[in-house]
């Protein structure tokens, strides 16, 4: 057997010794543009399976003050897919007014471009657009979905989407931050049975506790339990 240094010399010797590609010769000049630094060509096959887009307008909004630094970590996202062009798409946002002198990082960071309108706004905007306008709000994500459903808004976003004809409804997207026993489950459960809300959750066990208490409603031997799943 051999010992672990000889083992870790014969390593370093056949490294050494094997011989590398040219393009890494010492005695050819170094490329201007480092490999790394060249976009890869697009893949046609991956380009032409794209699902295409059907969300162009995304309002981001909370009731909640404290939480920017996870709503406007996802407007930057959403702004780099709306930015594409085509097809694109905007971003707005709804929110009370940054505290600890968070504007300084959003601007710093460039987190979110745009102006952040009153809480208030909200319901007005979406409804302003019900109709033929291919400018409706059609995504909104609630920041902090466990108190923002609990506030006048979980009424007013589900009158907002009954008005709305079968071609224009807009998808909730309930981003929570605790676990099920935080959010209001029957104000989901309206949502749910109309398939209009997604949720998302900011961590891998608050997605497990969500997750368990769904399994466990969908096991309920009472219908009006499991078929809001």
């Amino acid at each position: 057997m051999l010992s672990r240094r000889a083992l870790i010399f014969a390593t370093l010797f056949l490294v050494s010794t094997t011989s590398q590609p040219e393009r890494f010769s010492a005695s050819l000049p170094l490329p201007d543009t480092s490999p790394l630094a060249i976009p890869p060509p697009p893949d046609p096959v991956l380009t032409s399976s794209l699902t295409p887009q059907r969300r162009h307008r995304v309002a981001i909004a909370t009731t909640y003050g404290v939480h920017m630094d996870v709503y406007t970590a996802l407007a930057w996202t959403f702004q780099r897919v709306m930015n594409r062009s085509p097809p694109g798409g905007t971003v707005e946002a709804y929110a009370p007014p940054f505290i600890f002198n968070f504007q300084t990082i959003v601007e710093r960071l460039g987190l979110y471009h745009g102006v952040v309108n009153k809480p208030d706004a909200l319901i007005n905007a979406i409804n302003a657009d019900v109709g033929e306008n291919e400018e409706a709000i059609d995504i909104v994500v609630l920041g902090t979905c466990e108190i923002d459903l609990k506030s006048s808004w979980g009424e007013s976003l589900l009158s907002a989407w009954d008005a709305r004809d079968p071609e224009h409804k807009f998808t909730i997207v309930c981003l929570v931050h605790n676990g099920p026993e935080a959010t209001p489950q029957q104000t989901l459960e309206y949502f749910s049975r109309r398939n209009g809300i997604r949720i998302m959750t900011i961590s891998a066990h608050v997605a497990s506790a969500h997750r368990r208490s769904f399994l466990a409603r969908d096991d309920s031997l009472d219908p009006a339990v499991h078929t809001a799943n």
